[in-house]
């Protein structure tokens, strides 16, 4: 199990949900740039997914992770084509900012997008049964990036989900995200990091400046 920075009583939450199977279908996780949801989600998903140690791998293959990506138009960039940079990423720092995102990716100074390409590579995707049986997942990384098409197709999964899917989505922004997703989804908040645990976590940002650590602290 990764580790959590607070938010006890939102993972005994979820590890109920997990162990009881009333998992409600959509799930939208609010968290401040860097904050920890991803820690939270993919310990949940062990749980949903019996300890399976791929899930901490990253390469359990009923889990798909969707994130803003960019690319040339006629290459139709998805985030499958992106996925082995954003896996080491994640697997350095679950709780990696955004701005780390692009770079990792290899699309630094680009506007990253979830576009309808990637709606449709979804919906291809959930058409085909779950290769171990039981769930599959949709892991989505800041669903305020999708443009309207690909809003209006995920819309229409989250309305009518195919059987044994759960879609986790993680926000900064819920405010942005399309009003009839959000309404479908378990809102849950995941608590700020303290400016210890911000120093911890992102050393780098805060090294040498604790003033700093306790600003972001408090901005959030």
């Amino acid at each position: 199990m990764l580790q959590v920075y607070g938010n006890t009583e939102l993972c005994a939450a979820l590890a109920s949900m997990a162990e009881s199977g009333r998992i409600p279908h959509a799930m939208l996780f609010h968290e401040d740039d860097g904050g920890g949801a991803f820690p939270i989600v993919l310990n949940f998903l062990e749980q949903v997914y019996g300890g399976n140690p791929r899930v901490q791998k990253l390469i359990h293959p009923d889990i798909h992770f969707i994130f803003p990506v960019a690319g040339p138009a006629d290459r139709k960039p998805v985030s499958a084509q992106f996925i082995v940079p954003f896996r080491e990423l994640l697997l350095e720092n679950p709780c990696f900012f955004e701005s780390e995102l692009y770079p990792a990716i290899g699309i630094e100074g680009k506007q990253g997008l979830i576009s309808v390409n990637e709606a449709r590579s979804l919906l291809e995707t959930l058409s085909l049964s779950a290769v171990e049986g039981g769930y599959r997942s949709v892991v989505m990384y800041l669903p305020e990036k999708m443009n309207p098409q690909a809003a209006n197709a995920l819309l229409k999964m989250v309305e009518e989900p195919p059987e044994n899917t759960l879609f986790l989505l993680i926000t900064h922004a819920p405010e942005k995200v399309l009003i009839t997703i959000a309404s479908r989804c378990l809102q849950l908040r995941v608590r700020p990091m303290s400016a210890q645990e911000l120093r911890s976590v992102h050393p780098k940002e805060a090294e040498g400046n604790v003033v700093l650590a306790d600003l972001f602290a408090d901005l959030m």
